[in-house]
């Protein structure tokens, strides 16, 4: 599903961006890991997140000027929730090293074609192995989905800056910001 997603810029995980921020940094680094991992499927969540960063600081210094209140304050509260979602990237990266070594299709394996042959002290060791992996997976998949959660908020600000100028003909645009600034300091908190 997300390595179709449309318009996804993408961070090379063999060079080092330049002129980045701390925000992208760490992204590419935990992108660089997973990779490295084998993990391409959970890399991609890096560069979800790079992309909606990276759209809503351009939103954000195409429509205010830098020296402006606002803009300072909403690129602010865009940092900081892109840099909770990062570490929530870091605590995926985490828990795929810590169960680097766990093979768990070799695991479902040995017990599908050796199931005869084990005693159960083996039997039970290897069912625990798999129970882990199987716990492993619910937990990278909860912490992707609470990262879902803060790529919206980082559409909704993106969305409510970009409308501003046709917003105040139709007498929402300030109100929009407003309720997607509201929403980062949520996910900031």
């Amino acid at each position: 599903q997300a390595q179709g997603e449309r318009g996804l810029l993408s961070l090379d995980p063999n060079f080092a961006p330049t002129a980045a921020d701390a925000v992208v940094m760490q992204l590419w680094e935990i992108k660089r890991d997973l990779v490295g991992l084998r993990r391409p499927d959970l890399a991609v969540h890096a560069d979800r997140l790079f992309t909606r960063y990276h759209r809503a600081l351009d939103v954000l210094d195409d429509k205010f000027d830098a020296r402006e209140v606002t803009h300072e304050r909403a690129r602010g509260l865009v940092g900081e929730v892109a840099q909770e979602a990062a570490a929530g990237l870091g605590a995926m990266l985490a828990l795929v090293q810590g169960s680097a070594g766990l093979d768990a299709d070799f695991v479902r394996e040995r017990l599908t074609r050796e199931a005869a042959r084990l005693g159960a002290t083996e039997r039970d060791a290897l069912q625990r192995r798999l129970a882990i992996a199987d716990e492993t997976e619910r937990r990278l998949a909860d912490i992707a989905a609470g990262n879902e959660a803060a790529l919206t908020a980082l559409d909704d600000v993106a969305v409510a800056v970009a409308r501003i100028d046709t917003g105040r003909a139709q007498g929402g645009g300030a109100g929009n910001m407003e309720q997607a600034l509201q929403e980062l300091r949520r996910f900031a908190e």
